[in-house]
């Protein structure tokens, strides 16, 4: 965390994270240690940021607690290690929705 930084709260939802300030600004509050959130327009950006947030350390220790006897009652799962992208789901598609804000 940057020397003298006091932060609040532990953790950040960043919209327009795919790119720009948003993207910096994720990197930054995650560089500093606190767990961030993305969301943007474009899914696969969003996703693509959530993967380059993750510390190899994060990856690493799902990995060995899969391999361990610890896991040995996990079976057929899936097991998302995405920092939380797959629980919030992918966001509005904008082009869908009109000037009134119905759905076309």
């Amino acid at each position: 965390m940057a020397k003298g930084a006091d932060h609040i709260t532990k953790a950040a939802l960043i919209t327009g994270a795919g790119a720009g300030i948003g993207l910096a600004t994720a990197r930054r509050l995650a560089r500093d240690g606190i767990r961030v959130a993305v969301n943007d327009l474009d899914p696969k950006a969003a996703q693509d940021v959530a993967a380059s947030l993750a510390e190899p350390e994060e990856i690493a220790s799902v990995i060995a607690f899969l391999v361990s006897d610890q896991a040995s009652y996990v079976t057929g799962a899936i097991l998302p290690v995405d920092g939380g992208y797959s629980a919030f789901g992918a966001p509005y598609d904008t082009a869908e929705i009109d000037a009134a804000g119905g759905t076309q």
